[in-house]
């Protein structure tokens, strides 16, 4: 009654789009496609102090990858462009609880491992060999923006006002992201 365990998989996309500034060959790029599958837990228990633990374990599989280039043209400011190039596997490990520690008082706590790969990527070739278009994330290596871990507690404690007030709280969030 308390613990639901589950398995998931979903299959969606990110619609392509254009960008002006991209040059010949480079204004335009098309959806990317994800396959993802997920097994988890969500848990909630009782007791002195009660609340939930829930947990999950995912691997994503990316196809089309829309992937962010550098782009430096002559007489131009730096820019980026996207281009459909490549393809990757995201994996990794969820997991996030809370704690009512007192009537008003709630604790949260979350942390999420992430494995990133960028299996493949073809070269994105300049229109005009002016332009220089660099990679940032290289084959077999990590996926940019994607931190390793990630770490987030909060303590929230909820005021003793009037219902018709409303509910109101004050906290604090401690946020930790890798690099």
């Amino acid at each position: 009654e308390d613990v639901m365990l589950y398995a998931k998989y979903s299959r969606g996309y990110r619609m392509g789009s254009l960008n002006l500034f991209g040059g010949v060959g480079l204004r335009e790029f098309g959806p990317e496609e994800v396959d993802a599958y997920e097994l988890g837990a969500k848990t909630s228990f009782g007791g002195p102090v009660p609340g939930t633990f829930n947990m999950a374990i995912f691997y994503n599989e990316l196809d089309d990858q829309q992937l962010q280039y550098g782009y430096l043209a002559p007489g131009l400011t730096p820019t980026t462009v996207i281009a459909n190039t490549g393809s990757s596997t995201i994996q990794g490990l969820e997991i996030e609880s809370s704690f009512m520690l007192l009537e008003d008082l709630t604790l949260n706590i979350s942390y999420t491992y992430l494995d990133t790969k960028l299996d493949e990527a073809a070269a994105v070739a300049p229109p005009d060999p002016r332009i220089q278009i660099t990679a940032t994330s290289l084959v077999g290596g990590d996926l940019t923006f994607s931190p390793e871990h990630s770490l987030m507690a909060s303590l929230d404690y909820r005021l003793p006002l009037p219902a018709e007030i409303g509910d109101v709280s004050v906290g604090a969030t401690y946020s930790y992201t890798d690099e």
